[in-house]
């Protein structure tokens, strides 16, 4: 963010930068989807958003993109996300291992048991992150 003194910019900084996100990323990126549904008041979104005065946007021969212009959004699942359900999974099978192995006394099939839990969850996992980008 710009400091609010800075007239290279135009914008309304109407919250304290230690209560961001002020709007949640998924409801942004509906309302900037799909502006039609937006209330009426909810127009000053927009206001925050910083935009540059004075120039026009030119990209320099041989660039995709110009630096600190506009907004960026990231789509998709975050690979902490990911790799918190993957060890959610692996300690579940583990659990699952050690309880059937107590209880049982057949440690070759809770492992065969847990091994099958684990690969298919991982491809579950797998399918849903693709289906979901």
């Amino acid at each position: 963010m710009p400091p609010p003194n800075n007239l290279d910019y135009s914008f309304e900084p109407a919250f304290d930068p230690s209560d961001w996100p002020v709007v949640a990323p998924k409801t942004l990126a509906h309302l900037l989807k799909d502006p039609d549904i937006a209330h009426e008041d909810q127009n000053e979104i927009s206001s925050w958003i910083p935009k540059r005065k004075g120039e026009e946007l030119v990209v320099a021969p041989g660039k995709q993109s110009v630096e600190w212009w506009g907004l960026y959004f990231e789509e998709g699942w975050e690979a902490h996300d990911i790799v918190v359900l993957v060890l959610v999974v692996f300690i579940a099978s583990l659990v699952f291992l050690i309880c059937w192995a107590a209880l049982r006394s057949d440690v070759s099939a809770a492992a065969g048991v847990s091994g099958y839990m684990v690969g298919t969850l991982s491809l579950l996992i797998t399918m849903v992150v693709f289906r979901a980008q």
